[in-house]
């Protein structure tokens, strides 16, 4: 069985991941955030998509700008999921 197999974002519509110019990427990331595959989904981009293709799209509840960083060396993917799980913690509190 594949890690997608268990992604529960398996029929979310794709523009949920993929947002346009401008748009937020905090629906995708709410849904993978708590995701079990998180880590699988972003190994798979990290290692199955060039640094020019994937400048788009969330993926493991990454952005493009993550994705740069933990390729850098700059931060790990679980630096990146720490501070967004804090925002979004914020977000709710919010609300």
């Amino acid at each position: 069985m594949s890690w997608r197999d268990e992604a529960p974002c398996a029929g979310v519509p794709i523009e949920v991941f993929f947002p346009g110019v401008g748009e937020s990427i905090w629906e995708a990331l709410e849904l993978c955030l708590p995701c079990p595959v998180r880590a699988e989904c972003l190994d798979w981009c990290l290692s199955n998509l060039s640094s020019h293709y994937d400048e788009a799209g969330v993926w493991g509840g990454t952005s493009v700008s993550d994705r740069r960083a933990i390729r850098r060396g700059t931060v790990t993917a679980a630096d990146v999921w720490a501070a967004r799980e804090a925002a979004m913690s914020m977000r709710m509190k919010a609300c």
